[in-house]
Parts: structure tokens; C-alpha cells; sequence
């Protein structure tokens, strides 16, 4: 499948439909065939109690790093909420009184990662100097229920019991290599109609961006930052790749590439 059909099955799922396209489906129904859209999201069971901590005045790979462990604990049961900015808090007193949560505060985001240690089976260095590799861990870490880390975290983790689970320092040449590689050996272990986008190239916009990577490692979803722009053919013929693997009606979560300006 290229790229233009995966887009195009994608957009009928999204309800992105054309008049013409919609007759399509009448007549089937009164042919008396039924269609039933796919499952294409995660699916997670409701909250039912929240631990909150702090996480505005950490850095960003602390945000990565406690927003991943978001991820893996609450695909099991919603449990974990951060509080980054104030919308958060107003957000947090929304669910608590709509639905009627229990709520428990905590000091620091790092009481959660003890909380929730042996919940966890271990930890996966990223390569600061291929950031690309972040993307490759978040993959390797949801479907290993590893936490992605950068090098310097390595005694935050420890500290709770986790061992190293693998290093991905100088693995891959390039990006290109690096989502090749994923591509062959995790995306056919992972979802397989959702594709993320997350930009490492700091300090651009929107390289900052960290608040969909629970949603990603919790959804074993394959991961990359790459460029549409025409003048990036590489990157161009690996989207192409990806979304040729892919199964439709599928969709892609995240925000655009820096360099696809």
C-alpha cells in the first residue's frame, strides 16, 4: 500500500468522507452487506483513583522520562496525572468532581516512579547523540514495558530497583537507519494503525513537546520524525515505507516534523 492510499483509507476513518465515496457505502448496506469500522485506537479502562505530582519545574528529559512511566502504568489502570501548566489543575478538579475520583498528591513525580518500580521490568538508554533513538525506545519500551531514559537518569531508575534492559548508544548510523530498523523488527510486534510523529530536533518547535509520548509507549506505536517537505527525499521515500506497512484505515497522532517547513 503507498502513501497516498493509506492517507486517503485514513481520512474515511476519520469521517473525512467525499459525497460520492459515502454512496459507496449506501449501496453495500442495501445489497445487505454490513461494514464495521475498525478498532483502530488503544483502548483503556476508566480511572478510578488518580496520583498526582508536579512536573512544571522539571527539565525536559525529566518530562519524558515520568511522562513514559505515565504511559506504562496507566495502560493497565489510569492511574498517574501530572500537573504541568494550570489548565491541568482546572482539568484535574473537572474529572475529580465529574466523575467522582479519588484523588492522592504527591511531592515529586519520582515518589510515582517508586510507587510504581515493580510495575516496571527495566530501563532502555537512548542515544543523546542520534536523538532519533528516543523514538526507537519509546517503541522498544512499551512493547518490553522498559522506561526510556536518557544516560544521565541511569541513577534515578536504578535507585528503585530497575536494571538496564539495553543501550542503544551508536546503534544506528542516521535516522534512516535507525527507523528501518524499527520498522522491520518492532513494527510488526506493535500497532499496526496508528504511526506517531514526534520531532527531536531541538530546540525547534515542536521538539519541546512531550505530552503525547504516554499515549505512544502505552500503545506500542511506532515512532519517527521525519520530513514531508519535498527537498527531503529520504525522508520521503522511509514515509513511504511506513505507511506502505501499515494497515488501513489507520492514523497518525502527533505534530509535524521541525525541518517540514
Amino acid at each position: 500500500m503507498d502513501r497516498r492510499t493509506f492517507l486517503a483509507l485514513s481520512a474515511i476513518a476519520g469521517g473525512m468522507v467525499h459525497p460520492g465515496q459515502m454512496q459507496i457505502f449506501d449501496e453495500a448496506s442495501a445489497e445487505g452487506l454490513e461494514y464495521a469500522p475498525p478498532e483502530i485506537f488503544p483502548k483503556f479502562d476508566p480511572p478510578r483513583h488518580l496520583q498526582v505530582a508536579p512536573l512544571d519545574d522539571a527539565s525536559l528529559i525529566d518530562r519524558q522520562l515520568y511522562t513514559s512511566l505515565q504511559g506504562l502504568v496507566n495502560r493497565k489502570e489510569p492511574r498517574v496525572y501530572y500537573v504541568t501548566r494550570d489548565i491541568d489543575t482546572s482539568w484535574l478538579e473537572y474529572y475529580r468532581d465529574t466523575y467522582h475520583l479519588d484523588v492522592t498528591s504527591y511531592e515529586t513525580a519520582q515518589e510515582l516512579l517508586k510507587r510504581y518500580a515493580e510495575e516496571i521490568s527495566g530501563y532502555i538508554v537512548y542515544d543523546p547523540e542520534n536523538p532519533d533513538s528516543r523514538n526507537i525506545a519509546l517503541l522498544m519500551g512499551g512493547l518490553q514495558n522498559a522506561l526510556p531514559i536518557h544516560p544521565s537518569q541511569a541513577g534515578i531508575v536504578e535507585s528503585v530497583g530497575l536494571k538496564e534492559l539495553d543501550d542503544l548508544t551508536g546503534r544506528w548510523s542516521d535516522r534512516y537507519e535507525a527507523y528501518r530498523w524499527a520498522l522491520a523488527e518492532l513494527f510488526p510486534k506493535g500497532n499496526q494503525r496508528v504511526l506517531g510523529v514526534n520531532c527531536v530536533d531541538e530546540p525547534h518547535w515542536p521538539s519541546q513537546s512531550f505530552w503525547l509520548e504516554d499515549y505512544l509507549i502505552a500503545g506500542n506505536i511506532l515512532t519517527f520524525d521525519l520530513s514531508a517537505a519535498r527537498r527531503d527525499r529520504e525522508d520521503r521515500k522511509l514515509l513511504d515505507e511506513i505507511y506502505g506497512a501499515a494497515t488501513a484505515p489507520g492514523c497518525i497522532i502527533g505534530w509535524r516534523s521541525a525541518r517540514n517547513v
